[in-house]
């Protein structure tokens, strides 16, 4: 093969990712946002509990909330998973639900603090219904079920505690008093 040959395949392998992230249209920085913009009704959506009990949005969920969108092979997700798993140890279990995305049956690999409250969704009706393109992500529904924002990437102890404050005071006093009761240790 030429010189000239070996620049032109160079080249051309130069540009393949630069071609495939052009085509996926994403970039090097922040994750997808999901599809919907805060705040709107929590959509109707069904997953299963690990027992293969039906799990809904509109009627399971309860709120306030925060519903945390993870996958098993996802570093980020269980980063996540141990910051909330740290809430759940020294203190009430904090308000979640892990929904696990379509993959694995299993919820072994779920922080046992968290199994509870964790749900699969099966047929990926949660993530199309919240418009979830990246995890993970976290839904944060008041207690008359309207997702009021969203958080993109793992969250450490300290974002989630004044996340759960920020949701207890939107709540308002209903429903709010174990929002309201944790406090950084």
């Amino acid at each position: 093969m030429g010189p000239v040959r070996r620049v032109a395949a160079l080249a051309v392998l130069a540009a393949v990712p630069v071609l495939v992230l052009g085509a996926l249209g994403r970039s090097a920085g922040a994750p997808p946002e999901p599809a919907h913009v805060p705040p709107y009704p929590i959509p109707a959506a069904t997953a299963r509990l690990g027992d293969g009990t039906p799990w809904r949005t509109r009627t399971d969920l309860g709120g306030p909330v925060a519903l945390l969108y993870v996958t098993e092979g996802c570093p980020h997700c269980r980063a996540d998973l141990a910051s909330w798993a740290s809430l759940a140890s020294t203190g009430p279990p904090p308000p979640l639900w892990v929904v696990v995305a379509p993959g694995p049956e299993t919820l072994t690999w779920v922080p046992p603090e968290l199994r509870a409250r964790a749900v699969v969704d099966h047929q990926g009706s949660v993530g199309r219904s919240l418009g979830v393109r990246a995890v993970p992500v976290t839904f944060w529904v008041d207690g008359e079920g309207v997702v009021r924002w969203h958080r993109m990437g793992r969250s450490p102890r300290t974002r989630l505690l004044a996340d759960l404050g920020t949701l207890a005071a939107q709540s308002g006093p209903a429903g709010s008093s174990e929002l309201r009761r944790r406090r950084i240790p």
